[in-house]
């Protein structure tokens, strides 16, 4: 297919930049649906509402990237060019808002295992949370149909989401760490995991605002974007792997004493 026909977005200047954005996002959603169907074998095993809080955390991933591949797709195969209401309006924008579904899922994860919260206060910090997270819903499907152009609409939702994500994992990562002064073996292990992949989603929506917002002049799709991804995929595995800690992760940590 010659790239001159694709009708790439006016930011983009070089289609083999768009082809490998596209690539590295459905890998990642190929990493997270894995995860999701690992996670829900898990539950089949032993059915838990934390579990069912992982599960939500990685189908927000899987939406995310399979939204924003989705567009590229549409674009590439010729279906769609960047113009159209489908591609520029609405893909990219609802995969950024799909990843507030991770973002829900991971406080409500975080509040649950790691703070020992009174239900009223516990009720009240969830009810807030949720709030926000409709309120940039809300903002977001507003531009949306107003149709305004992807770059607002996107520095608006990736304001929003990168300062919610900060404060969410920040939350799980302290606390993490703190506990996992106490904790020995696996136990110690998987906690750290937990609290490393916190500290890696932080990076990735570091990075995918760092891209976004162009604040370095490079333009998007730049080399934030690749690693924003990357990383992404780094941290849902590292979630899986301290959460369910899987046997070949068993085999591989030395026996210590409690």
């Amino acid at each position: 297919m010659d790239p001159s026909t694709w009708g790439l977005p006016p930011y983009i200047s070089s289609p083999q930049n768009y082809v490998a954005g596209m690539i590295i996002e459905l890998s990642t959603c190929f990493v997270s649906i894995s995860l999701v169907l690992r996670a829900i074998a898990k539950y089949k095993e032993k059915k838990n509402r934390i579990t069912v809080q992982i599960i939500f955390v990685f189908c927000g991933f899987f939406l995310g990237s399979l939204l924003t591949a989705l567009g590229k797709v549409l674009v590439v195969s010729g279906l769609a060019v960047y113009d159209t209401v489908v591609y520029e309006l609405f893909l990219d924008s609802l995969a950024i808002m799909a990843l507030m579904i991770s973002n829900t899922a991971f406080f409500l994860f975080t509040i649950e295992v790691f703070y020992n919260m009174e239900p009223g206060r516990r009720k009240k910090s969830i009810m807030i949370f949720v709030s926000i997270e409709i309120a940039i819903a809300i903002v977001g499907l507003f531009v949306l149909l107003l149709k305004i152009r992807s770059t607002v609409l996107k520095n608006v939702l990736s304001g929003g989401i990168l300062a919610q994500s900060v404060f969410t994992y920040i939350l799980l990562s302290i606390k993490a760490f703190k506990i996992s002064r106490k904790a020995t073996g696996l136990d110690k292990i998987g906690i750290q995991l937990v609290g490393l992949a916190g500290v890696l989603v932080i990076t990735f929506f570091v990075f995918f605002a760092l891209d976004v917002l162009n604040l370095f002049g490079w333009g998007n799709m730049s080399l934030f974007y690749f690693i924003s991804w990357a990383i992404a995929s780094a941290g849902i595995i590292v979630t899986y792997m301290g959460y369910f800690r899987p046997t070949w992760l068993l085999r591989r940590v030395p026996a210590q004493k409690s």
